[in-house]
């Protein structure tokens, strides 16, 4: 009936950096109340019902909130470290409280693979790790350890997405100024590892280059911006992505050479896309921004429908206000959609 059974404050008080932007990072070794500043995303149960959430912290006197808190927000390093915990949600109290190495932005990542059950978190710009989960405890697993991206001018990347043997993922979830790389690391065995940066000679769209002139940090120009996180269809061994700055969104495919781009088409969208519809029939459901209007500024959007499997056009609805920047689409009953 929609009552309150339960509920847990989650922790607030952190160790402060305290020599930003110096490396390596030192922290205080006293805890201070960041509750004005502190945030948890990523809220994930394990089969067994075992909670996982992640503190996540805006920048000590910003005053943005939502996504901006992480876009604009001046020296967005300067923040404490991400705690990961889990929780009994039968009691309804912390198992864990595990403090990682750095402030951890994306959302953890859940699955089980092969009888165990994995955390996935991107603790830099875009190596992730990851942490084996037993009753409610994290133990890192330094048997996986995937290589680092190699690309000049990265940004740390969106959520990890599993897609059967596989954990797929991209960087810039900021604006960056080099192309926007995405990878694929075998769950089974790290040294399997693809990249391919697809959008790299895709041209940034010269009203967004201006537009994006100072966005990057460091007040740079930006070439490429990925807000949101890919989408994976494992049925049909399919992921998605896009690339803001070039006005793209594409699909692409893991084979035995790497990562193939299956099909891109013309389109910009700062959300995530929605996959609705049987494995044969599947549809990517997303946005597009007016052209004569800036992504993160902008006042409209319009709803896309297209087939997932090509890229084809099926439908666009008019234009009606902005939804919140970073969200979705969400499917509803009997084929309605409802936009946020």
């Amino acid at each position: 009936d929609g009552h309150v059974i339960d509920a847990l404050p989650l922790p607030t008080m952190v160790y402060m950096r305290n020599n930003y932007p110096n490396l390596p990072a030192t922290y205080d070794n006293f805890l201070t109340d960041d509750s004005a500043n502190t945030s948890y995303n990523g809220i994930n149960a394990l089969p067994d019902g075992t909670i996982i959430v992640k503190s996540l912290y805006r920048v000590a006197g910003c005053d943005q909130n939502g996504g901006a808190a992480l876009l604009k927000c001046a020296n967005s390093g300067n923040v404490p470290r991400s705690n990961l915990i889990s929780i009994n949600p039968h009691t309804m109290q912390m198992i864990q409280v595990y403090q990682l190495q750095a402030p951890a932005p994306a959302r953890p990542t859940i699955t089980r693979y092969k009888g165990v059950d994995y955390v996935y978190l991107l603790e830099n710009t875009a190596q992730p790790v990851r942490y084996s989960v037993s009753n409610g405890i994290f133990t890192p697993d330094s048997s996986w350890n995937p290589p680092a991206v190699s690309n000049d001018g990265q940004e740390p990347g969106g959520s990890l997405i599993a897609m059967n043997d596989w954990i797929v993922g991209n960087t810039n979830t900021v604006p960056a100024t080099g192309a926007m790389t995405t990878f694929a690391i075998n769950q089974g065995d790290a040294s399997k590892y693809y990249s391919r940066q697809p959008f790299k000679d895709d041209p940034v769209d010269p009203v967004l280059a201006k537009a994006f002139a100072t966005a990057s940090p460091g007040g740079k120009p930006a070439i490429s911006w990925d807000d949101m996180s890919l989408e994976a269809d494992p049925e049909n061994g399919i992921f998605y992505g896009v690339e803001t700055l070039a006005r793209k969104v594409a699909a692409f495919r893991i084979c035995d050479s790497g990562i193939e781009i299956v099909w891109k088409k013309t389109q910009t969208t700062t959300e995530w896309a929605t996959l609705i519809g049987p494995k044969d029939r599947r549809v990517w459901v997303g946005t597009d921004i007016p052209l004569n209007q800036i992504p993160g500024m902008n006042a409209n959007d319009r709803v896309v429908w297209r087939d997932a499997s090509t890229g084809r056009l099926l439908a666009v609805s008019a234009q009606v206000p902005v939804m919140t920047q970073g969200s979705a689409v969400q499917p509803g009953y009997d084929g309605s959609m409802y936009f946020p």
